[in-house]
């Protein structure tokens, strides 16, 4: 099993996957890291290790990383929208289901 991406960002320092672990546990609150960095650091990882990883791997890493861009894009909502009600049941959805690259490879 190949190792996630490994990222350092605000104070956040360590794997992709246990970043959107400690979000979801609420060890780590989401609204204090700088999205920009996240994003940048993201990018770079998967351009250095594109040609290293399998490809199965990176869509993972994908939708981990979409998956954190979401619940962060749902808190810069106001609360009282539609779009934040929206936003924030998508969000909900993806935290409670699994990885569906992870099911559909399982198939």
């Amino acid at each position: 099993m190949s190792e996630g991406l490994l990222l350092e960002v605000g104070a956040w320092q360590g794997p992709l996957e246990a970043l959107l672990q400690a979000v979801r546990r609420r060890a780590i609150d989401l609204r204090t890291l700088p999205l920009r960095e996240l994003i940048d650091q993201f990018l770079i990882c998967v351009e250095e290790q594109l040609k290293n990883r399998p490809l199965e791997q990176t869509a993972n890493d994908l939708v981990l990383a979409a998956t954190l861009l979401q619940m962060r894009s749902a808190l810069l909502l106001r609360a009282d929208t539609e779009e934040h009600l929206a936003a924030h049941s998508a969000a909900e959805q993806l935290e409670g289901s699994k990885n569906p690259l992870v099911l559909r490879s399982a198939l």
